[in-house]
């Protein structure tokens, strides 16, 4: 052959073969798949293109079992590549029109869009038993009002908290502790032995169910609240003609009348007059006040109780701003203003209380090392402040007191002593006397609350 013939015989081969390479390039993004073009073929790409296995090109063509054609993929990437990995978008196994297979095993392949196009799962539901739960069983009992969920009862007091009883489970009587439940069983919200009716033991932790039922902590009992001689509703509130006495729910006692105590606020029924100290009691009206005072007359004892006379029996003074003074019966005073006693709730117009229980003006010496009355009603000393809400006590441990008005010094275990409010409704009496701005502190002893 000459060297003429054969260079027109070599551009021939290779015109062919690009033709040939180039049907095998379509037909591999195609993926022609099972059938004449085959899956497996020696394939003039690689394995895993652009749309996987199998393909849209149809039966075979012209490339034949095993030919340029062949090959599982296509033009790009390796399995799980640009186009979607092994098992393409368009192809499948199969040939045929559409490869054996119809559309493709796998869809998008592996690492593609989901197979059938859909969202990931979503998460699972957040645990039951997370922190801040309540009402399920075990977890603590759900407020206001002590409630379970799907007819649990509030029946067991474990790990600080009153826990909620699953519905046919046991329920855990006031005293049981760690022991045996006594308490019957849950049903529905209500436990069969404790907590549901009038009289019952109350649950663990002082719980009762039932409708109006108030744990009487004197007997550990449910009982209708309000009612003389049976628990104080909420806030330490009674029925009419009754009073909450005592600490803690307090137990409501018959007031008003003759010889009785005095309802909130020292006031007696038909224009008696409260007189003593504390709680106070009623003298009917027109009777003779005992103490000091005189005749009852329309809720002031005669002869007493009003600016510069005696205070009535148990320092009693009754109009607005006036405060008693002075050691034994002592004498009613003006209270409030600058150089006047504080009155009571530690009371005073502007300025702050000083060491003394006297109000004072902004830039006069509090006494105690506290150093100057400030118009926020702390004092300060060298920038350092006391006395006013939330900061230390004034004093030096001995004489601690609060400078702000209506504000007294709380002391608890353990902790340092600082300034709360006082003397409001529902409020911490105010020290030095357990006073309040309206009416009488529930205790003369300790700490005790001011009527609502």
């Amino acid at each position: 052959m000459t060297n003429g013939t054969y260079r027109g015989a070599l551009r021939a081969s290779l015109v062919i073969g690009f033709g040939l390479s180039a049907v095998a390039f379509f037909a591999g993004c195609g993926g022609s798949g099972s059938g004449n073009a085959s899956t497996g073929g020696s394939g003039g790409v690689g394995t895993g293109g652009a749309f996987g296995t199998g393909g849209g090109v149809g039966t075979g063509g012209g490339v034949g079992t095993g030919g340029a054609a062949g090959g599982t993929g296509g033009s790009v990437g390796g399995t799980g590549g640009g186009g979607g990995g092994t098992g393409g978008a368009a192809g499948g196994t199969g040939g045929g029109t559409a490869g054996t297979g119809g559309a493709g095993t796998g869809g998008a392949g592996t690492g593609g869009v989901a197979p059938d196009g859909g969202a990931p799962d979503a998460p699972p539901p957040p645990d039951a038993g997370m922190m801040g739960a309540c009402g399920m069983p075990g977890q603590p009992c759900c407020n206001p009002g002590n409630t379970c969920m799907g007819g649990g009862c509030c029946a067991r007091f474990m790990d600080g908290a009153a826990r909620c009883v699953a519905s046919g489970g046991m329920c855990f009587a006031r005293g049981d502790g760690n022991g045996t439940p006594t308490g019957g069983m849950c049903s529905n919200g209500t436990c069969a032995a404790c907590g549901g009716v009038q009289n019952q033991v109350c649950c663990q932790q002082a719980v009762c169910s039932g409708s109006g039922l108030v744990c009487n902590l004197n007997n550990d009992l449910c009982q209708a609240c309000g009612n003389a001689g049976g628990p104080c509703c909420a806030n330490r509130v009674c029925n009419g003609g009754a009073m909450c006495t005592g600490g803690g729910v307090g137990t409501c006692v018959g007031c008003g009348a003759d010889n009785q105590p005095c309802c909130a606020n020292r006031v007696c029924n038909a224009g008696g007059c409260c007189t003593g100290g504390g709680t106070g009691q009623c003298a009917a009206n027109m009777t003779a006040c005992p103490g000091v005072g005189g005749m009852c007359m329309n809720g002031r004892c005669a002869g007493c109780g009003v600016m510069g006379m005696p205070c009535c029996g148990g320092r009693i003074c009754y109009d607005a701003g006036q405060i008693c003074n002075g050691g034994g019966a002592g004498t009613c005073g003006a209270c409030g203003g600058a150089n006047q006693p504080a009155c009571p709730g530690n009371a005073c117009t502007a300025g702050c209380v000083n060491v003394d229980g006297v109000c004072i003006a902004g830039g006069t010496m509090c006494g105690g090392g506290a150093g100057t009355c400030t118009d926020t009603g702390s004092c300060s000393n060298n920038g350092m402040a006391c006395g006013g809400m939330g900061q230390p006590c004034c004093g030096n441990g001995f004489n601690e007191y609060c400078s702000k008005p209506g504000f007294t010094c709380v002391d608890p275990p353990n902790a340092p002593a600082t300034c709360q409010p006082c003397g409001g409704p529902g409020q911490r009496c105010c020290d030095p006397d357990n006073t309040c701005k309206t009416g009488m502190c529930s205790s003369q002893f300790g700490a005790g609350t001011c009527p609502m």
